[in-house]
């Protein structure tokens, strides 16, 4: 086989790395540390509104018991679901990169730390945006690249999602930023031993990160009502 057809034949084969990347986070999220940190982070989310609700809300989690704040918001349906080799597990089950809802039907769409497990965060956050109605909210809440954390989940094979790429991809698929923030406590840091050589060390940061973003509803231009004209009346003195 050429190089070219071996190049044809790599870019067409099925990509399961993803697999492998969700079987990791899966792993390191069993441990206690782990998982506590991460639920601790959700805690600190202050970035907007308690008192915000809505028809839908779709909550998307990494585990089938992922503990998630109480909402103080009102929704009149909320679905949950969990990653599951490749498909969403919960009130229905579809691949990860497609929901089937109708666009414009979802108030609120929350993604817990479930980027770094699926196979195309592109394409899922794309997808969000589609569903969520005028006015509707986006919530995303990642592991932090920069942190302490990373000298832990790193070594277990897991990647984490910039918080720089999400806005970026949030804002091309026509949605508006309100809030972003640093999530939970710093990781301990590790002993000496651990930590290396100087030069590998990585910067100190929180664990997690989140992003809210809103569709907005570009509504019509209203027209500009013209200035209204006065006649005098024949024969009537002006003054």
């Amino acid at each position: 086989m050429t190089d070219a057809g071996l190049c044809r034949t790599i870019a067409t084969m099925p990509l399961i790395r993803h697999h492998r990347q969700a079987e990791a986070l899966r792993t390191w999220l069993t441990t206690s540390l782990a998982r506590g940190l991460l639920e601790e982070a959700q805690r600190h989310w202050a970035g907007e509104p308690s008192d915000l609700g809505g028809q839908v809300m779709l909550q998307f989690v990494p585990t089938s018991d992922w503990a998630v704040p109480e909402a103080q918001a009102r929704f009149a349906t909320v679905g949950r679901f969990h990653p599951s080799l490749g498909r969403w597990q919960g009130p229905w089950r579809g691949e990860e990169g497609l929901i089937p809802l109708a666009t414009g039907s979802v108030s609120r769409i929350e993604l817990r730390f479930v980027l770094e497990s699926v196979q195309d965060p592109e394409r899922l956050l794309a997808e969000c945006a589609r569903l969520l109605c005028p006015g509707g909210r986006l919530l995303v809440m990642g592991i932090n690249p920069y942190g302490l954390a990373r000298l832990r989940w790193g070594p277990a094979g897991v990647s984490a999602v910039s918080r720089r790429w999400v806005d970026r991809e949030l804002r091309a698929n026509g949605l508006e930023s309100l809030a972003s923030q640093v999530l939970g406590p710093r990781w301990s840091p590790p002993s000496a031993a651990e930590l290396g050589p100087p030069k590998s060390r990585v910067p100190l940061g929180r664990v997690a990160w989140a992003v809210l973003a809103i569709r907005r509803d570009i509504g019509l231009t209203p027209l500009r009502q013209a200035r209204q004209r006065w006649s005098i009346t024949p024969g009537v003195p002006a003054a």
